[in-house]
């Protein structure tokens, strides 16, 4: 009789697995906006420098970007104290934050 019958196997539910995405790495940037003191400073040095052979060329300084000298000392003492068990071994710094002392 048809209502005897073993039911055909459904279809086995697939489990979903989740997704996993690597975080989009942004590279680290090591610069910061120099003051108009600084800018002033290098664009009289660069147009003394561009201008000593040629007096008639012109040109525009767009922006000037000076290193910040406190993350680059960070990732050096980062890179330096992970790898003080494994020298062989690299180390990939992908964020850098500074934590104000009165939150911490």
């Amino acid at each position: 009789m048809f209502w005897n019958r073993k039911k055909k196997a459904s279809r086995e539910q697939t489990q979903r697995q989740p997704i996993h995405m690597e975080p989009r790495v942004e590279p680290l940037d090591f610069t910061v906006k120099a003051t108009q003191e600084e800018v002033e400073l290098v664009s009289v040095i660069t147009s003394s420098i561009l201008t000593q052979d040629k007096t008639d060329t012109t040109f525009k300084v767009r922006s000037v970007r000076r290193v910040d000298e406190d993350k680059v000392a960070v990732a050096a003492i980062v890179a330096s104290v992970l790898a003080q068990d494994k020298p062989e071994s690299s180390v990939r710094l992908v964020s850098l934050h500074e934590v104000n002392k009165e939150e911490a």
